[in-house]
């Protein structure tokens, strides 16, 4: 799935470079799941998220995650089958894929998929909250000086 003002760009680099690349532009929502499901890893290198359900979809599917620090899923995608990336750096987003790829090499799509939930438990997002206090109680201190 993908597309933008550098699909044609990006296509042809992966076609000189022998990589399989599909940019599919923006789907329907009953087509997300199967392209999902045919994919072997789900890459988003946004400059920008909210909660990014593209990537707990992605997830739910059993497909490992390479995306940015930018929006509010660093919180909940399990690094074990994610790369949070940090640079805009395309050899460092390279390395991101090349990272995850191999960590997930023995894994099932079933093994990424339970990595979600544990994410939305409620010992889970009762840390996030913890977490979320302390940050908010230490920076207001600081501030406060």
């Amino acid at each position: 799935m993908g597309g933008g003002p550098l699909a044609e760009r990006c296509t042809d680099l992966a076609e000189s470079l022998g990589v399989d690349l599909e940019l599919t532009g923006q789907l329907p929502g009953d087509q997300v799941q199967q392209v999902l499901a045919d994919s072997d890893l789900f890459l988003v290198p946004t400059l920008a998220e909210t909660f990014f359900l593209g990537a707990a979809e992605a997830v739910a599917a059993g497909r490992p995650v390479v995306t940015s620090d930018r929006g509010a899923h660093t919180s909940f995608l399990d690094p074990s089958v994610t790369e949070i990336v940090s640079q805009d750096d395309p050899a460092t987003w390279a390395r991101a894929v090349v990272d995850v790829m191999g960590r997930c090499t023995d894994r099932t799509a079933r093994d990424i998929q339970d990595t979600l939930p544990r994410a939305f438990s409620p010992s889970e997002v009762a840390r996030a909250y913890g977490r979320a206090y302390e940050t908010a109680i230490t920076e207001y201190s600081r501030r406060s000086r």
